[in-house]
């Protein structure tokens, strides 16, 4: 009875894991989606607001997170050896899968190499860098600029904490009459990327989802390279798939993919699909 039930244990377990529709490891994302892998962002809290991980990330910079951070930024760079990229956008196929906070961690590692970076807030709907930042709002931002009513450097929120540079979207701009799409193809707007990419090393365009709106699209082609978010054992592979697939229908310049909110001990056990998550094995030297 224990061999039967044990047996019959490990096949659930097997068939529960081959039903499953999303991404449980690099080697796995890779593989279908035919992109590089740049990167795996470990979560480090089941219930941690994004303030507290940006929080965490400043003050523990040996971290796993901080690590891995740097080797995500390394990897992009190197995605163009030859001319590394300067305007970096991050998207992903649905909300809540880490890209917002991804792309500070990628600015404020900059930062801390001595290089400027400056992130500008593409979410003209829903803009998250304001609320993240606990940003003041009533101050000009990104649509202040475009209509020339506001110089960049008096809408760019500089955070005294990260001394992070942030281009937003601020609330009191937005107007039901706005179409974001309008203003992202705007001449304008591809005016202002290339004067930030003369004052700074890098311009990280935060996007909204791919799959949600076509903003993604139309800004890739600012961008130098993409890299494209997915959250572990979380987005749908058919999500992933067709949201690189409308990136790729207008030769977007993908650099990769990302694999973020990493659960390293629930990860340790999908180690046999090839991927062994040995940073969890050496955690008690990080700060």
């Amino acid at each position: 009875a224990v061999l039967v039930g044990g047996v019959v244990g490990v096949g659930l377990v097997f068939l529960l894991d081959r039903l499953n529709n999303t991404f449980r490891s690099p080697n796995q994302l890779e593989d279908l989606s035919g992109e590089n892998v740049l990167g795996v962002l470990p979560a480090i809290g089941s219930r941690m607001k994004r303030s507290d991980i940006i929080k965490h990330f400043r003050e523990k910079p040996s971290s796993s997170l901080a690590e891995s951070i740097r080797n995500l930024r390394t990897s992009i760079l190197f995605s163009n050896i030859d001319k590394p990229p300067k305007v970096v956008m991050f998207t992903s196929s649905v909300p809540r899968e880490g890209k917002s906070t991804s792309s500070m961690l990628i600015a404020m590692t900059s930062r801390q190499m001595g290089k400027s970076a400056i992130i500008v807030d593409c979410d003209l709907r829903l803009p998250a860098l304001a609320r993240l930042l606990n940003a003041a709002d009533g101050q000009p931002g990104l649509i202040s600029v475009l209509e020339g009513t506001t110089e960049i450097e008096d809408a760019v929120f500089k955070d005294p904490e990260s001394g992070l540079h942030v281009l937003m979207t601020r609330s009191g701009e937005r107007n039901k009459n706005i179409n974001a799409a309008d203003i992202l193809s705007s001449k304008k707007f591809e005016e202002l990327i290339e004067e930030l990419s003369q004052e700074y090393d890098l311009v990280i365009l935060d996007t909204p989802p791919t799959l949600v709106v076509t903003d993604a699209r139309i800004i890739s082609k600012l961008a130098d390279a993409v890299v494209y978010a997915v959250r572990w054992d979380s987005t749908p592979r058919g999500a992933v798939m067709e949201g690189l697939k409308e990136l790729k229908s207008i030769d977007a310049p993908l650099a990769g993919v990302v694999m973020t909110l990493i659960n390293e001990e629930k990860a340790s056990r999908y180690s046999y699909e090839g991927y062994s998550y040995y940073k969890g094995r050496y955690k008690d030297y990080y700060g």
